[in-house]
């Protein structure tokens, strides 16, 4: 008899209930997306939600990285005009990164309201 109880425990234990697959849902959700501050500043979109947007923006913080470097080295070895002009396409990267995100959320939202209402 004790051995039946406390198999049925087991099992009551074991089983999967709602309640704990929302739970593991919402970790895993609250998981996927937190993201790099620093990548989701210089990426083009707004979510870095594939391997594809995490690898552009890579590429655009190893860029600025690149300037930054650049203009400094030319600053320290005075070329002035070199490293001004750097120190522009350093200034640029950001600004025209911020501008394609707020054009693709436009757009986005523009094309929210294009969908019929039965939608």
């Amino acid at each position: 008899m004790k051995e039946k109880e406390i198999e049925k425990k087991r099992e009551r234990r074991e089983l999967i209930t709602r309640a704990k697959i929302v739970e593991l849902l919402s970790e895993r959700h609250i998981r996927s997306q937190h993201t790099p501050v620093l990548l989701a500043w210089f990426s083009p979109n707004t979510h870095l939600s594939t391997r594809k947007d995490v690898s552009v923006a890579l590429f655009y913080s190893l860029l600025f990285c690149f300037l930054l470097i650049s203009s400094l080295l030319t600053f320290r070895y005075r070329f002035f005009k070199t490293s001004a002009l750097l120190l522009f396409f350093e200034i640029f990267l950001p600004v025209c990164l911020k501008i394609c995100r707020h054009r693709k959320l436009k757009r986005k939202r523009e094309r929210r309201f294009l969908l019929p209402i039965s939608m």
